[in-house]
């Protein structure tokens, strides 16, 4: 032991003690000295064990050794108590005494091993770290092999017959051959690094590292210290033991991504291993848009980075050479399928058209790869599909909202699946029965419970209820649950036409105003058994979707009502999303779109990570089940947010917004001249369809060009700002069907100057629940435009001054139509 004999000299080590300050630490504390007493302060280890580490934001922690009693404990005395990264921890109670300089060399009198001893211990701490330091270089290099091995089975070919696409690929052998700086400039996701690996493949250092740096993380690192590391340039107290990403791409490339992301004094330290080459590593470098070294600032500007920035090999965005994307998804699934360890799947005609009309301003290429994985692991099987193809931004999960499976109790009850099973299954049963009514027994009760239920409650509920609780009502339908009784029995699971997915709006909107006409040309609110034909002809619709598609082709794509409520809904203050961070970085089954052996999967083909309003959703909560990661979330919302929000919405129903609105102009203007309308089915028809037809087609002109187009948005939206206003004209105009309200008025009171009785003034409650329904509608959809105003751009900002006109001329008209004087 290094100078047992002076620590067990007693006579010997008085006198240093005398001289000397005693430290007493604690087990777990960490020995400290104050900063001005550094260069005079050397210590001896009298008792206890001290631990010397190293540790910072790169390295979780080194121990470099431990200093055993009758050790001197020299690092302190140049300052690394105080230096980040090192620190000295008693292991157990520790006794240390503190020498000043010259009662340390006074040491050298006492012993004639002192001077010895303390080289051998100093040695072999040293080679102890040198050890560890060794170790942790060894382990970086490890992780670089790695790292490159990573990219070597990440990266396959450079695709695509674009002119560009063809010099960069003629351009490889090239740029491989020298060991110039590579600088390649595009838009995320367009191939650069492959790019960069296929040149680092190419050439003679294929089988060195080949490591790729994200500027972007390094913006806090003034100096570059994780770039260059423990190199001589700028050393930093601390940094002794720091490896860099230089060092670990010795021999090989190094990648700077986004290097324009990088700090001014990073960039001249660049340009000092550029023109120096101090280490043998080739340095490529990425940025979005090109540039030239007059980005810095003048006083540190480096001419050496014109070699970097000079000559950019540009790439272009996917959207640029879409001819080139059958080349691009072949080659994608191809690798994917060696992934995944299964065949390579097929695209049908309409995935293939799905994506090429996509833009992918995301991420051009990289978001192209994740699309097809995803559709890949969707489709389960050798065929995607175009409902397996979800394409654009994720799900917008920001806003205020109150998540309600945050509480136990609700998830619990959910979990029973009591709900919408038993419901659905009662209203399914009582649907049958309706329909068994209106025939057999039209003339009396029975006939008379039917048209109450179906008309006079029905309609006023069924529009209440999308605009409190969204799509519920669809979950708990009794023609779904029908139509899943009868799919449980035959199902034929057909492919769904291809124009019945691309014209849905079309059917729907044509549908629904089919049903408001045969309802006022037959009287049907008045007629049991023509009730009964329509209940039991959409049962038949359902029915006969459900055994010829998958799923809920009905619900989705076909049934008007469906499409009412779905639109409705819009205004609902219920919603349920997912939480996008968990569903993207933590789920890999996809469950909430495909289900599991107990549950099936979403009945509308939804994947709930791209569902940002309750068109899309049923609140059938069969993902909640379904889901294994807890990423789901019932929100209660404020309303109507979605319109201004949406991004993955069906923008063909703002032909049905506009179709919707469009019913109650005619039926009105007949009502208020008291023309009876089956009476004059042929003038009344001539109107109600021309009506239709024209806010139709208007409303198609105007978005035709804008069905796909992701810069159109905006646009779309407009439209379904009318939402909440549509939805309050048909309540209030189906109030007048509720039974007595008609007949309700209100009696206000109040007396006259000098008038001893009180007179009576009589309102009608409908009229004023109109009144306030009317009002309050308008001023929500004024709402939804001020929100969508902002995003609107150039011309479409005339859309804007459009719409907020039609709604105040169409609220002035339901005013007209459906207010009494």
């Amino acid at each position: 032991m290094f100078i047992k004999s002076l620590v067990e000299s007693q006579s010997l080590l008085n006198p240093v003690l005398a001289r000397g300050q005693l430290y007493e630490i604690n087990a777990g504390e960490t020995l400290t000295v104050e900063s001005t007493e550094t260069d005079k302060k050397f210590f001896f280890l009298l008792s206890g064990r001290l631990q010397l580490s190293y540790s910072d934001r790169d390295n979780p922690g080194i121990v470099l050794t431990v200093i055993e009693p009758g050790e001197p404990i020299i690092e302190t005395a140049f300052g690394f108590s105080e230096t980040a990264g090192f620190q000295l921890i008693a292991l157990e109670q520790v006794k240390a005494v503190a020498l000043s300089q010259e009662d340390f060399l006074e040491l050298f009198k006492l012993s004639m091993d002192f001077s010895h001893d303390l080289i051998n211990s100093l040695s072999q701490r040293l080679q102890e770290s040198y050890q560890k330091v060794w170790d942790a270089r060894k382990r970086e290099s490890v992780y670089a092999r790695l790292l490159t091995e990573e990219k070597r089975n990440k990266h396959v070919e450079l695709a695509g017959n674009h002119q560009a696409m063809k010099q960069a690929r003629q351009h490889i052998a090239d740029m491989a051959i020298n060991n110039e700086p590579v600088y390649l400039v595009g838009e995320k996701g367009t191939g650069k690094e492959l790019l960069a690996w296929l040149i680092h493949q190419a050439g003679p250092r294929s089988r060195q590292p080949f490591i790729v740096v994200e500027c972007s993380e390094m913006i806090e690192d003034d100096l570059g210290e994780r770039l260059f590391g423990s190199m001589n340039s700028f050393p930093q107290a601390g940094g002794l033991f720091r490896f860099g990403y230089l060092e670990l791409a010795l021999g090989g490339s190094l990648l700077l991504k986004d290097v324009d992301r990088l700090g001014p004094l990073v960039m001249i330290r660049l340009a000092a291993f550029l023109e120096n080459n101090f280490m043998d590593v080739r340095i490529m470098a990425t940025s979005q848009e090109p540039l030239s070294p007059q980005f810095l600032d003048n006083e540190l500007e480096a001419e050496v980075l014109t070699r970097l920035f000079s000559n950019p090999v540009v790439l272009p965005p996917l959207r640029d050479r879409m001819r080139d994307l059958p080349l691009l998804t072949k080659s994608i699934l191809a690798k994917l399928a060696k992934k995944h360890d299964c065949p390579v799947p097929i695209l049908n005609r309409e995935a293939q058209e799905k994506l090429l009309t996509y833009k992918y301003t995301q991420a051009n290429v990289a978001e192209l790869e994740e699309i097809l994985e995803r559709a890949m692991v969707l489709a389960d099987g050798e065929v995607i599909a175009a409902e397996h193809v979800f394409t654009g931004i994720v799900a917008d999960t920001s806003g205020v909202a109150l998540n309600l499976l945050q509480y136990n109790s609700v998830k619990q009850l959910i979990k029973k699946e009591f709900y919408p099973r038993l419901p659905q299954l009662a209203l399914s049963v009582g649907l049958l029965i309706f329909i068994a009514a209106a025939f057999l027994d039209s003339q009396n009760l029975l006939g008379s419970v039917v048209l109450l239920s179906a008309w006079s409650l029905g309609w006023p509920l069924l529009l209440l209820s999308a605009a409190l609780a969204g799509r519920l009502t669809c979950s708990i339908c009794p023609f779904a649950g029908t139509a899943s009784i009868g799919q449980s029995l035959k199902s034929l699971n057909r492919p769904i036409p291809q124009f019945v997915k691309k014209y849905d709006y079309i059917i729907i909107s044509f549908l629904f105003a089919s049903i408001f006409w045969v309802e006022e040309i037959s009287d049907m609110r008045h007629s049991p058994v023509a009730t009964g034909l329509l209940l039991l002809t959409i049962t038949l619709g359902a029915v006969t979707a459900a055994i010829l598609y998958p799923r809920h082709t009905w619900c989705r794509h076909l049934c008007p009502l469906g499409g009412m409520v779905s639109i409705c809904s819009m205004g609902a203050p219920v919603e349920l999303r997912s939480n996008v961070d968990i569903c993207r970085h933590k789920c890999t089954t996809y469950n909430c779109y495909k289900g599991t052996g107990q549950h099936q999967g979403c009945p509308l083909f939804q994947h709930l990570s791209f569902v940002d309003n309750n068109v899309a959703c049923k609140l059938c909560l069969k993902c909640v089940l379904n889901c294994p990661n807890d990423a789901i979330r019932l929100n209660i919302r404020p309303p109507a947010r979605e319109i201004w929000q949406t991004s993955h919405i069906n923008r063909g129903l703002a032909v049905f917004v506009l179709v919707f609105a469009s019913l109650l102009i005619p039926i009105g203007y007949y009502e208020k001249r008291g023309i009876n309308i089956p009476q004059n089915i042929a003038g009344f028809s001539a109107f109600y369809w021309g009506t239709v037809c024209l806010a139709a087609f208007a409303v198609w002109f105007l978005i035709r060009k804008r069905l796909n187009s992701e810069d159109s948005l905006p646009f779309i939206r407009s439209f379904f700002c009318l939402v909440p206003l549509v939805w309050g004209a048909h309540f209030a105009y189906q109030l007048q069907f509720v039974p007595m309200l008609p007949n309700l008025q209100l009696y206000l009171h109040h007396l006259m100057p000098d008038v001893s009785e009180k007179q009576l003034i009589l309102i009608s409650l409908l009229g004023l629940l109109r009144i306030l329904i009317l009002t309050g509608s308008f001023m929500l959809t004024l709402v939804c435009l001020l929100f969508v105003r902002k995003d609107l751009k150039g011309k479409e900002k005339n859309l804007f001054v459009t719409i907020t006109t039609l709604s105040v001329f169409y609220t002035g008209v339901m005013f007209l139509l459906l207010v009494e004087r």
